[in-house]
């Protein structure tokens, strides 16, 4: 490996993944949603992945 690599990630893409929801489930608690409401938000990001958190909707 030269300078120029960057180090292998510790995460494998799922467990990258779940750190992505678990944020997203925080910052929705940070934004004044109860847990129940956070987790109900996540769960509908999930079932529909091309409108959730991060995607960008073409006009």
């Amino acid at each position: 490996m030269n300078d120029k690599t960057p180090p292998p990630s510790p995460f494998t893409a799922l467990a990258a993944a779940a750190v992505q929801l678990h944020e997203f489930y925080a910052a929705l608690q940070g934004a004044g949603f109860s847990k129940a409401e956070a987790l109900e938000l996540v769960k509908a990001a999930l079932l529909r992945p091309g409108d959730g958190p991060g995607r960008r909707q073409t006009p």
